[in-house]
C-alpha cells in the first residue's frame, strides 16, 4: 500500500445500490504540483471527498491496471510532505 498526501482538486462520483454507496474518481494535487487520478468505490473509507480539502490516501494498483484505487482518506490541516517527495509505505 502507499500513501501519498494532497489536495482533492476536482472529484467526479456518482452513487451506486440502494446504500448510495459512492464510487467515480479524484483528484490530487501535492505540494510539488504532481496530479494523481484515484478510484473511489464501495471497498474503501473516506473522511472526506470535499473539494478543497487536504487528505492522506492510502492507495493500490488495481490488480494488473494502472488504475489507482484509494483504500482509505483521511482529512487533514496541512500538507506534511516536501515537495518532490511521495510517502510510501508497504503492507
Amino acid at each position: 500500500m502507499n500513501t501519498i498526501e494532497g489536495r482533492i482538486t476536482s472529484a467526479d462520483l456518482g452513487f451506486f445500490g440502494s446504500k448510495e454507496m459512492k464510487y467515480g474518481y479524484i483528484t490530487l494535487v501535492t505540494n510539488d504540483e504532481q496530479q494523481m487520478h484515484l478510484k473511489v468505490d464501495a471497498y474503501g473509507s473516506y473522511e472526506t471527498l470535499q473539494i478543497g480539502d487536504v487528505v492522506e490516501v492510502e492507495y493500490a494498483p488495481l490488480e494488473n491496471t494502472k488504475i489507482l484505487v484509494a483504500r482509505t482518506i483521511h482529512k487533514i490541516d496541512e500538507l506534511h510532505t516536501q515537495p518532490g517527495r511521495v510517502a510510501h509505505a508497504s503492507t
